[in-house]
């Protein structure tokens, strides 16, 4: 389960990526406000823990973080294209952000390619780099 804030400030490309509350207690999609309060989002978090029966861990992921990293990358690095390995984390909204962002992706399984293939990736932004591919694949 993954709890994702939107706290994009900056790049206007981002806007058009639904960023949603992921979690499988949770009913329906519920958005976090970009500029809720700390404690608000404590007092969110803590609600998701009660509501839920098993005590599984989950993550929170500020979204924003990641955009300003790839500013970051982007003005450090201009010449440099940086290829996410989706198998780090292949959360549906990290990896669209990442998308959205310009960023490519280092796959190892079809699996991994159809759901990076999800987010309108181009195959040119893809390496396939499992050494132990199958021939089908």
């Amino acid at each position: 389960m993954a709890l994702i804030l939107p706290s994009i400030t900056s790049l206007t490309t981002f806007s058009s990526l639904h960023v949603k509350l992921l979690a499988s207690q949770v009913k329906g999609d519920e958005h976090v406000p970009a500029d809720i309060p700390r404690h608000q989002l404590t007092t969110h978090i803590r609600c998701i823990i009660n509501k839920r029966d098993e005590h599984e861990p989950f993550y929170v992921m500020d979204l924003g973080v990641l955009v300003s990293l790839m500013e970051k990358w982007n003005h450090c690095l201009p010449n440099v294209q940086p290829f996410f390995v989706v198998k780090c984390n292949h959360e549906p909204a990290f990896v669209a952000a990442l998308a959205t962002l310009g960023a490519s992706f280092d796959c190892a399984s079809k699996a991994e390619i159809k759901a990076v293939f999800a987010h309108g990736v181009s195959p040119t932004r893809i390496v396939y780099a499992n050494p132990c591919k199958g021939e089908y694949h």
